[in-house]
Protein backbone atom coordinates (compact mmCIF):
# COMPACT_ATOMS: atom_id res chain seq x y z
CA UNK A 1 0.00 0.00 0.00
CA UNK A 2 1.76 2.82 0.88
CA UNK A 3 2.96 5.37 -1.46
CA UNK A 4 -0.40 6.86 -2.86
CA UNK A 5 -0.02 8.49 -6.90
CA UNK A 6 -0.71 11.80 -7.65
CA UNK A 7 -3.38 10.13 -10.15
CA UNK A 8 -4.57 7.93 -6.92
CA UNK A 9 -5.71 11.14 -4.84
CA UNK A 10 -6.95 13.19 -7.98
CA UNK A 11 -9.23 10.27 -8.70
CA UNK A 12 -10.44 10.32 -5.47
CA UNK A 13 -11.07 14.04 -5.17
CA UNK A 14 -12.78 13.94 -8.70
CA UNK A 15 -14.94 11.31 -7.10
CA UNK A 16 -15.79 13.19 -4.08
CA UNK A 17 -16.61 16.54 -5.91
CA UNK A 18 -19.29 14.34 -8.37
CA UNK A 19 -20.73 12.74 -5.03
CA UNK A 20 -21.08 16.05 -3.29
CA UNK A 21 -22.47 17.65 -6.70
CA UNK A 22 -25.16 14.97 -7.19
CA UNK A 23 -25.97 15.24 -4.20
CA UNK A 24 -26.73 19.05 -4.03
CA UNK A 25 -28.81 18.18 -7.22
CA UNK A 26 -30.51 16.03 -5.22
CA UNK A 27 -30.91 18.49 -2.46
CA UNK A 28 -32.30 20.96 -4.72
CA UNK A 29 -34.85 18.99 -6.69
CA UNK A 30 -36.15 15.50 -5.08
CA UNK A 31 -37.99 14.27 -7.70
CA UNK A 32 -34.94 14.33 -10.26
CA UNK A 33 -33.30 10.95 -10.67
CA UNK A 34 -30.10 10.24 -9.89
CA UNK A 35 -29.05 8.85 -13.63
CA UNK A 36 -30.44 12.08 -14.61
CA UNK A 37 -28.70 14.12 -12.59
CA UNK A 38 -25.39 12.43 -13.88
CA UNK A 39 -26.18 12.89 -17.23
CA UNK A 40 -26.12 16.42 -17.03
CA UNK A 41 -23.66 17.05 -14.94
CA UNK A 42 -21.70 14.81 -17.57
CA UNK A 43 -22.66 16.79 -20.73
CA UNK A 44 -21.61 19.80 -18.88
CA UNK A 45 -18.17 18.52 -17.93
CA UNK A 46 -17.86 17.37 -21.54
CA UNK A 47 -18.72 21.00 -22.91
CA UNK A 48 -15.89 22.36 -20.95
CA UNK A 49 -13.63 19.81 -21.90
CA UNK A 50 -11.11 21.05 -24.69
CA UNK A 51 -11.44 17.03 -25.91
CA UNK A 52 -15.18 17.65 -26.12
CA UNK A 53 -14.66 20.97 -28.39
CA UNK A 54 -12.78 19.16 -30.61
Amino acid sequence: MGIIRLTDMASIHLRAIRNLMLVHAKLVDEETRVGGIRVSIQNQLDSLSFAGRL
